[in-house]
């Protein structure tokens, strides 16, 4: 072997003369022989940069000899290859060639031992089929050695006779696309020559190798895949210098030029290119003269193809390095925050990838008794993502050895892992199954809770896992598909099964007792059932969950069909198939189409199927047919919903949505499209893309309603980002909450505990509401048996998803909210506790994340892969600490006043790193982004509330460093290198200053002289031949720094102090003052002193500064002329002066201090007008300003109006110069329509028909009105819907139905009440006929302890009688304030407000009724008013709770029968079964037949008045269910004993009833007689 070495040598020495001597033709070779051996001189150099942005070029050159010997003849020749004396040079320079080379003695010996091994390849027609090498041969170094034979791949042997021609042909990138020139001649020796170009795009490959790991959950953008575009751009250009023949040849020489070129956003944002050049030359052709010795342990490493190496675990340096990132995380994550923080977790993550099993269970054996690098470590472990950690991991938590916080934490980040592998599958899912896992009566609930969590996120986990992995495999292990079939099984002796206080076993009451605490425990049969029924509930919500992360589909289409399951599962089952709708579209829009359309489905349940159908990317036609199907829809909350969800669709620039949004455009061109308010349920969506970056996002937020809600059931908000030809779900996160209005209303609203309670102890007990008398109550209940609603029960969950995941949620209900008070959270014991906060409390919280993980590697033409990577890592830090402190107790009745001192700190520091280039064990370099950012917002203040003053205190610390960084951001782009005994990367910078010059920009905000400054300073490379542009990554390195400079006037404190004083019936103050301690003044007051005078129809409010004692500003603001509605407002401010003020020779102003401006507000009854006039004297150089600032830009502000609005706009300027006053009116022309006049100093301008929100004639009227007209128009609208029936017997519901019933003279009617189990309230309505024969209303108010009777006289006198008590109220009386316990009167000469403390609010005059309702009545109403919940659809409901079409059915269905025969009053008696009179029969046999719904006679010993009346008579036709009877009184005995009607029957026929309008009691009438 040696001999052959040295005589390869001695023909290097004599290349030259070698060379010379085979020109002679007698000895020319023209084709690869067996028996020799061919020496080339290889080279190849890898250099990378940016060369739109900088001339930097960095990189490595690799020089070595290549001899090839063939031992075979034929179509498949056996050769050997043999590298000598290879060397590794780095490169520093600019361009090819490059200027500077190092050579890297060291390295290059190592890359001798390295490369020694010879490897063997069969080489057929130009082709390698087989390379064999020794078995210790590693992956990198075959690679590159298959480049180098990459090189001699030539196939001519098809292309016949053709010079230009292409083929897909194999090379180490993979089969691609080939294109051949060949240019064919003879030399001076009468010899074929060749000059063959052959250039191969690999962007166009049958067949190429590339290997993909990232954590970011991204999807292929369908856009991108149409156009078939890409970021990476690839070629690479051979050229051949051969002798010999198309089918026998010999290569003398080749050079290769790879280009590779990342194309992130655009040509003009900039491109990262890494150059790969080879070269190599025949050098000498000699005879073997020895054996070349045969591999003894062969391994065949297949094909040309490159083969990516497995990573190799290693434990050199680890221990070190581990120790040294523990060490400064712990460091820079402490006090403050520095920038390397997130680079320092980044790389702590890389060195454990990199350690064997045995490595990590020493480094955590090392580390876990210290608890800060315990806490680092066990951040870091989970995103290692390798088989080695969840081994460990799993015996740990099998063994116990783990708390279940840190369980959760760790099986909750191992979802991020890249590319499970089924070894880390199965170890999941074994910790899934542990036994252990059962709860137990001897847990206390926090260790539920925790195991609790622990469980979702393995489960979560687990389905995340086998998603991605299924997903890449293109199928799915049974063993998995089963676990999630058992999943519900698992857990079967179960008690105390979750975190809820309804899973306990036991009511838990708090007694005190002499200022004792004490618990008294009893079982409770229902709270055991209950458990029972939540448990299966959490524990199917927990592995539905699981199963959409996995995007399978066991039992989720069954769930969801199944009606008899929980809403709360259907829903859940609804969004576990959004994975699964795009690879079942058939299956999934079979399922959820008929959810969808059926009216009488839950209206979030639709809505959600509607959002999945969305997903399956349905045809034109099926959205067409969604849109089209929203004319006859009856769901308000459904149509709402997608109409904005087509309408936002439409206006997307998603790409990867865009067949779906050209769906929507044509959906909503042929269909109409409906928006019924903000409390129905929308979508929003914000959709932005940059077709020259070619990024964007899109965030969209769905609220879904539910009829009768008040706030949306569910709500989410997802961020979708698009970048680089990819579609990635970054976040979203979301809740689903039921009777969520409940436990607001029971908290906030009138009569909540909020207004009840006097000390804490009192929110743990239940409110009791006062009854009004008790026999009004009952008398309603026993003759109508209205329905109740029962309030939804109080659960729900959250949840969030990172990269379309779903990481964690969180279920809870109402008991949840006890239990924060009663046990886990807060001690029971109240004293304690007190203790306890009245020390502080510190809070630490440090959390690390690895928010992107993205690695890709393709092969270049070398061998070496070329990577581009990406990495972003997070640290979030929140200190805290928390003092809390009750006078004098917790437990006191009547505390004084309540404190608490917060001191927060979050800190939050992010790195991106971007990295493009070649890298191997030996040698790395390429080109790279290092983003960096920094953001801390301290916050320390002190807030008191005193209750005895009513004053609220808030102190707040400011600044007290010089100089303090809010915000900083550094972006760095440079090349860089680095090779394999060197620790440090050898970098250069690019600044960017080749393609445009550097941008600096700095500016401060300081808005008082000498106080603190905002400030923020920025420095960037704009875009090419753009002087001002947005930022761009790749065009330079650039930095922003947001940060505040304390002023020598700067303060160290702030209070504000906040207090109502000498509050009356007529006159409301308030004070609000404002101290500041430091600076140079060291206490400055300033007083702002509020009062509101209703007498005197005045407002006014004064400053004071304690600084500058003669300072002052009054704002004054009165009402002049009540009949003009005219106002006068002045402003005065400044240092005293006294002096006179010309406005024109009839106006004269007398200011008394500095500067002065008044305003004058008078209406115009006559020509509908409003004109205000600004007159002033002096102001402040600010205010002057802007001024000249808004009468420089108004000609632009019209400009964009008018093209906004539908308005005219004309402007004239001044003929006169109008100095210190100007004028503006405002004329009201039609109903929403007005014109706007302005008189300007310098300019006179007129705006045509600008439409309001609101009546036009509301500029006529005074503030007070002005406020109650847009909340009645604007804003009751939506939130307090009003209920009017008249004089005519026209009725509107709540929800805007209009009907007309004629009302029977005497009986009342339920008009509205309160159905919830608390009964607040009931409006009666009935008629009453007065003197001259006219009907009027009469309305009766039962609300709390008070009875209120509203009545109207023929003399238009009202009278009101309140429990029993007159008040008569005619024209004579003055409008008045009553003031009755809960219950406020309005009353004037025309009508009679009444407003109770309950929310319910009553108008009554002699033309209507109308009744308004708070929202916290939403959806809990019932009678003629309706339900109020926000639906026309469905309006009519009976006391049954049943539906019906007929008006006069649903409001007869709430008549008040009487229970008597005295004329005068009602005594209509309401039959639940009413026997049909008339004689039936089935066959031959006699039949009864009952109605199936109430109906309304007379008693006995009366008769009805339509007997005499025919104009009293009112008809409906009601449904008889006929059946065969034996004896019929019995049977009517049987059926009408129950008191209930039979609308659940069969109706066999349906028959006009004669209902009586009243009933006439005397003995004049025979009683018998039929009617």
């Amino acid at each position: 072997m040696k001999t052959f070495i040295l005589a390869l040598c001695v023909a290097l020495v004599c290349a030259e003369t070698i060379y010379l001597e085979r020109q002679q033709s007698k000895e020319y070779i023209t084709r690869f022989e067996a028996g020799k051996s061919y020496l080339y001189k290889y080279e190849t150099t890898v250099l990378s940069g940016v060369p739109q942005t900088g001339k930097e070029f960095q990189g490595h050159k690799i020089n070595t000899f290549v001899n090839i010997t063939f031992m075979t003849e034929g179509n498949n020749k056996r050769a050997f290859l043999q590298l000598i004396e290879p060397e590794l040079f780095e490169v520093n320079g600019t361009v090819f060639p490059t200027e500077f080379t190092i050579n890297e003695s060291s390295t290059s010996e190592n890359l001798r031992q390295q490369l020694s091994n010879p490897v063997e390849f069969h080489y057929s027609m130009g082709n390698v089929t087989e390379v064999i090498a020794p078995t210790n041969e590693s992956d990198w170094m075959m690679n590159f050695k298959k480049g180098i034979l990459n090189m001699f791949i030539l196939r001519l042997e098809d292309s016949e006779d053709s010079t230009v021609f292409s083929r897909f042909e194999e090379g180490i990138s993979g089969i691609c696309d080939t294109m051949y020139q060949i240019e064919m001649r003879r030399n001076i020796d009468d010899i074929s020559v060749m000059n063959i170009t052959k250039v191969r795009d690999f962007t166009n490959c049958t067949y190429s190798p590339m290997k993909v790991e990232t954590r970011a959950q991204t999807k292929e953008c369908i856009a991108c895949e149409d156009t078939k575009t890409t970021s990476l751009k690839s070629m690479a250009t051979f050229k051949y210098n051969v002798t010999g023949y198309r089918n026998n040849f010999l290569i003398e020489s080749v050079t290769a030029e790879g280009l590779y070129v990342f194309y992130p956003y655009s040509i003009e944002g900039g491109s990262a290119r890494t150059l790969v050049n080879q070269s190599l030359v025949l050098v000498n052709v000699t005879e073997i003269t020895e054996v070349v010795p045969k591999i003894k342990i062969e391994k065949s490493f297949g094909g040309i193809f490159y083969t990516f190496p497995k990573m190799v675990k290693s434990s050199s340096e680890i221990l070190s390095k581990v120790e040294f990132f523990l060490e400064e995380l712990k460091t820079t994550v402490g006090e403050s925050m520095t920038i390397d923080a997130p680079s320092h977790f980044l790389h702590l993550v890389n060195n454990l990838r990199l350690a064997n099993f045995d490595m990590l269970s020493q480094i955590w054996e090392m580390y876990e008794m210290i608890q800060q690098k315990r806490e680092w470590l066990l951040e870091a472990l989970p995103l290692i993502g390798t088989e080695e950690v969840t081994k460990l991991m799993k015996s740990k938590i099998l063994m116990k050895e783990i708390e279940m916080k840190e369980v959760e934490k760790f099986l909750t980040k191992l979802t991020y892992s890249k590319q499970a592998t089924e070894i880390m599958i199965d170890d999941v899912m074994d910790i899934c199954h542990n036994e252990k896992w059962n709860l137990t009566t001897e847990m206390t609930r926090v260790e539920m809770m925790e195991m609790v969590r622990a469980r979702r996120a393995c489960w979560l986990t687990f389905g995340n896992l086998v998603g991605e992995f299924c997903k890449e495999k293109s199928y799915c292990p049974t063993k998995y598909v089963v676990a999630f079939d058992q999943c519900e099984d698992i857990y079967t002796d179960i008690e105390n099964p979750t975190e809820f206080q309804m899973f306990d076993r036991f009511n838990q009451k708090i007694l005190s007792v002499n200022g004792e605490l004490k618990e008294e425990r009893r079982t409770d049969d229902e709270i055991v059932q209950r458990i029972n029924e939540f448990r299966q509930t959490e524990i199917k919500l927990m592995c539905i969950n699981a199963i959409g992360n996995a995007g399978l589909s066991n039992g989720l289409f069954e769930t969801v069909k199944n009606t008899n399951n929980r809403l709360g599962i259907r829903v859940a089952s609804v969004h576990a198939m959004r994975k699964i709708a795009p690879k079942q579209p058939k299956k999934v829009l079979s399922t959820l189409l008929p959810i969808m359309r059926d009216p009488f489905t839950d209206e979030e349940l639709r809505i959600v199927s509607y959002l999945v159908v969305i997903e399956c990317q349905p045809r034109p036609t099926l959205m067409v047919s969604i849109a089209e199907n929203l004319r006859n829809e009856t769901s308000k909350q459904f149509r709402t919903f997608v109409s904005t969800h087509l309408m936002n669709l439409a206006k997307s620039q998603d790409p990867c949505k865009k067949k779906v949004i050209k769906s929507a455009k044509y959906a909503i061109e042929v269909s109409k499209l409906f928006l019924d308010g903000p409390l129905y349920s929308q979508n929003r969506q914000m959709s932005v893309f940059n077709d020259e970056l070619q990024t964007g996002g899109t965030i969209e937020m769905n609220t879904i309603f539910t009829p009768g809600s008040l706030l949306p059931r569910s709500s989410n908000t997802k961020l979708n980002i698009n970048f680089l030809g990819k579609s990635m779900d970054v976040f979203e996160f979301g809740y689903r909450a039921e009777g969520l209005n409940n436990v607001l209303e029971k908290m906030f609203a009138p009569n909540g505990f909020w207004y009840k309670r006097t000390n804490i102890m009192n929110f743990l007990k239940r409110s009791t509401r006062s009854v009004r008398q008790e026999t009004d109550k009952e008398m309603i209940d026993r003759k109508v048996n209205p329905f109740t609603i029962e309030p939804e029960p109080s659960q729900g969950f959250t949840w969030m998803k990172i990269f379309g995941q779903e990481m964690t949620y969180e279920a809870f209900n109402k008991e949840f909210f006890q239990s924060i008070l009663t046990e886990g959270k807060i001690r029971t014991n109240f004293k304690d506790l007190e203790k306890g906060l009245r020390e502080p409390i510190t809070f630490n919280w440090n959390k690390g994340m690895l928010l992107l993980d993205y690695q890709r590697q393709v092969p270049t033409i070398c061998g070496f892969p070329l990577s581009l990577n990406m990495t972003m890592a997070s640290i979030l830090s929140i200190d805290s600490e928390v003092t809390m402190r009750v006078t004098p107790t917790i437990l006191s009745k009547n505390p004084t006043d309540i404190a608490s001192n917060i001191r927060i700190k979050p800190r939050m520091s992010m790195n991106l790193l971007s990295k493009m280039g070649v890298t191997c064990p030996f040698m790395s370099t390429g080109v790279a982004m290092n983003s960096t950012m920094n953001l801390t917002l301290p916050v320390q203040s002190e807030i008191v509330y005193n209750f005895e003053q009513q004053k609220l205190r808030l102190d707040i610390e400011n600044q007290k460093e010089d100089y303090f960084s809010v915000f900083s951001f550094n972006h760095t782009l440079y090349t860089f290198s680095s090779k394999m005994d060197s620790a440090f990367d050898n970098y250069t910078i690019i600044n960017g200053s080749f393609i445009n010059r550097i941008t600096n920009t700095s500016t401060c905000f300081n808005p008082f002289e000498g106080g603190m400054r905002l400030c923020s300073n920025m420095s960037y490379v704009p875009r090419l031949g753009v002087r001002k542009a947005p930022f761009n990554p790749l065009l330079g390195s650039s930095m922003w720094n947001i940060y505040s400079i304390r002023g020598e006037n700067s303060t160290d404190r702030i209070i504000f102090e906040y207090e109502a004083t000498n509050t009356s019936l007529n006159i409301t103050n308030r004070i609000l003052s404002v101290h500041t301690f430091g600076g140079i003044e060291p206490q400055t007051t300033f007083v702002f002193n509020f009062t509101i005078d209703r007498t005197e129809q005045k407002f006014n409010l004064t400053i004071n500064r304690t600084d500058i004692p003669d300072w002052f500003c009054n704002i004054t603001c009165k009402v002049m002329d009540i009949e003009r509605s005219e106002v006068n407002m002045t402003m005065e401010w400044g240092l005293p002066m006294n002096y006179t003020f010309n406005i024109t020779d009839s106006k004269i102003l007398y200011p008394s201090h500095e500067f002065f401006i008044m305003i004058n507000s008078v209406r115009n009854v006559t020509l509908r007008n409003r004109t205000y006039e600004f007159t002033w004297a002096e102001v402040p150089m600010w205010l002057q300003n802007f001024t000249r600032d808004v009468q420089l830009n108004l000609p632009f502000l019209l400009y964009k109006l008018k093209y906004v609005e539908d308005v005219d706009i004309t402007r004239f300027p001044q003929l006169f110069s109008r100095n210190h006053t100007m004028n503006i009116t405002l004329q009201a022309k039609q109903e929403r329509t007005i014109d706007i006049v302005m008189n300007l100093p310098l300019q006179y301008v007129q705006i045509f028909n600008m439409t309001l929100p609101t009546r036009s004639d509301i500029i006529q009227k005074r503030v007070p009105l002005v406020y109650e007209q847009f909340q009645r128009e604007v804003t009751d609208k939506f939130f307090q819907p009003t209920c009017t029936v008249n004089n005519f017997d026209n009725f509107t519901t709540f929800d805007g139905v209009n009907y007309r019933y004629r009302m029977p003279v005497t009986c009342p009617h339920i008009l509205a009440r309160d159905c919830s189990p608390e009964q607040l309230f009931t409006v009666l309505l009935h008629n009453r006929t007065l003197v001259d024969n006219t009907v009027k209303k009469v309305v009766t108010i039962l609300v709390e302890d008070k009875k209120i009777i509203l009545d109207s006289h023929d003399n238009k006198t009202i009278k009101i009688q309140i429990d029993g008590e007159n008040l008569w109220i005619n024209s004579d009386n003055l409008t008045s304030d009553l003031r009755f316990a809960t219950v406020r009167m309005n009353v004037s000469r025309t009508e009679v407000n009444i407003t109770t403390s309950v929310g319910l609010t009553v108008i009554y005059n002699i033309e209507n009724v109308t009744t308004i309702l708070t929202p916290w009545f939403y959806n809990q109403t019932c009678g003629m008013c309706g339900d109020f919940n926000g639906e026309s659809a469905y309006e009519y409901v009976t006391p049954e709770n049943q539906w019906t079409t007929n008006s006069t059915k649903f409001a007869m269905s709430w008549l008040v029968p009487g229970d008597g025969n005295k004329d005068g009053s009602c005594n209509l008696i309401k039959n639940y079964v009413y026997p049909l009179p008339d004689q039936v029969f089935i066959g031959k046999k006699q039949a009864l037949c009952l109605s199936t719904e109430p109906v309304f006679t007379c008693p006995e010993t009366c008769v009805p008045a339509f007997l005499l009346d025919t104009t009293t008579r009112v008809s409906k036709n009601v449904g008889f269910n006929c059946f065969e009877t034996k004896d019929r009184e019995a049977d009517i005995a049987q059926f009408t004993k129950n008191g209930k009607s039979l609308y659940n029957k069969r109706v066999d026929f349906m028959k006009e009833i004669s209902i009586p309008d009243y009933c006439i009691c005397s003995t004049t009438y025979n009683p018998k007689r039929r009617y």
